[in-house]
């Protein structure tokens, strides 16, 4: 399937899976208070925070040894680096329940929740495997199939619990977690239809998966940081309530991100194939099509905050929240920047090069962590938006310079060819 038609299936579903949970922000904004809202976005952001440290940052190298192991050995690779969460799962639950008084009082969140905060991380595993193996395979359709239908479960199910039963923040945290419960046994019963799970155990797999993931827990937690410290620091100056605002607005902007990872679905094996061509024609093709995305990821701000102010906001939103509006353009600029930056890390995950990308992504959290102390302090919830955005931008600019060391591209092919 080619790159046009794969993206288009990819952002399709995208597009849909993004809307049908933004139809549930009428709900969420109308029957949660700002700071239950508030508690909400911390919550997720923890689970967040834990999933990379279950997996060892391995869930990252399954598209690069998909393309270079022979179909057996991948098999045994998969299954064998699948007994990681688990044992991670089981040290990380015995750490959360010796300290859980510790985290609920720094987290304001209930300690009955801090106990169950790995077994959320823990169900997402094989539901994102599953969609790794099908970008890889270049399936769109069923890929976009399995996240619909996931979306579809969650939103229903959150709607029961929220509105139907009256359990606030708490419903929707159960709704999260019994879609991925029930995503997590059909995710097993494919990756069986698809001859890819059985009982096997390879140590060299493991112990080379560590190797070459470990360094990325640094890269996934450092990200992780860096797109969601800024709730702990709004959280801790200005309050819960605060959090709620700056989560909503968050949300509406994440739409800015949605064709970004949909593309990049798409991209990720088209440019490895391509990659391993090595040719100037293919590279310069590449070229062109990054500089196109860079424009459309520059042009997406503009038009969301234009959507936000007449539609999302004035039709979606409830009155409560509406001076979350003022976090949108910024926050979405940011994403932008983001979008640029992943697609030029993607030269760094195909040579392996984790560590300096582990490095580059530790230094823009530290300086992101920095920023949002003096720009909340200075200019309140909206600093954080500041804090994003100039982050995201100075590290896509550096990190594009570098990736170019480690892997050479012409990105001045309109110059002459000998140049390269």
């Amino acid at each position: 399937m080619n790159l046009i038609k794969s993206t288009s299936i990819y952002t399709i579903s995208s597009v849909l899976n993004a809307v049908i949970p933004f139809l549930l922000l009428p709900i969420l904004t109308s029957y949660l208070t700002t700071e239950e809202y508030g508690v909400l976005s911390l919550f997720t952001v923890v689970v967040s925070f834990v999933f990379p440290i279950i997996t060892l940052g391995v869930m990252g190298l399954i598209s690069i040894e998909f393309f270079k192991l022979e179909a057996n050995k991948f098999k045994e690779f998969l299954n064998s680096i699948l007994f990681i969460p688990v044992f991670m799962f089981l040290v990380i639950t015995v750490i959360a329940y010796f300290f859980t008084e510790t985290f609920s009082n720094l987290l304001n969140i209930n300690q009955k929740w801090i106990v169950l905060i790995p077994l959320f991380a823990l169900v997402q595993i094989i539901p994102t495997i599953v969609q790794n193996i099908l970008q890889i395979k270049e399936k769109p359709y069923f890929f976009a199939i399995l996240q619909i239908a996931r979306t579809l479960l969650n939103v229903s199910l959150s709607i029961y619990f929220v509105v139907y039963l009256n359990y606030n923040w708490e419903g929707r945290i159960v709704a999260i977690f019994l879609s991925f419960l029930v995503f997590t046994i059909i995710g097993l019963f494919i990756l069986y239809k698809l001859d890819l799970l059985r009982l096997s155990f390879n140590s060299f797999y493991i112990r080379d998966a560590i190797k070459h993931g470990s360094p990325l827990i640094v890269h996934s937690l450092a990200a992780i940081i860096f797109a969601m410290s800024d709730r702990f620091f709004i959280s801790a100056m200005l309050g819960n309530s605060s959090v709620g605002l700056y989560a909503v607005g968050y949300q509406v902007s994440m739409i800015a991100s949605f064709f970004g990872t949909s593309f990049n679905s798409a991209w990720v094996p088209y440019l490895f194939k391509n990659l391993k061509l090595n040719t100037f024609d293919t590279d310069v093709k590449i070229v062109k099509i990054s500089y196109l995305m860079f424009f459309i990821y520059l042009s997406i701000p503009f038009l969301l905050y234009v959507a936000s102010k007449y539609i999302i906001f004035e039709y979606f939103i409830d009155l409560k929240f509406h001076s979350a509006l003022q976090f949108v353009f910024i926050i979405a600029l940011g994403y932008s920047f983001l979008n640029m930056y992943k697609m030029v890390t993607n030269y760094l995950f195909y040579e392996k090069n984790t560590k300096l990308l582990s490095s580059f992504t530790l230094l823009s959290a530290l300086m992101n962590l920095a920023l949002n102390y003096v720009f909340i302090d200075k200019f309140g919830a909206v600093g954080a938006a500041y804090s994003t955005c100039i982050t995201l931008f100075i590290f896509f600019i550096a990190m594009f310079f570098v990736a170019n060391r480690i892997h050479s591209m012409p990105w001045l092919f309109f110059r002459r060819k000998e140049l390269y």
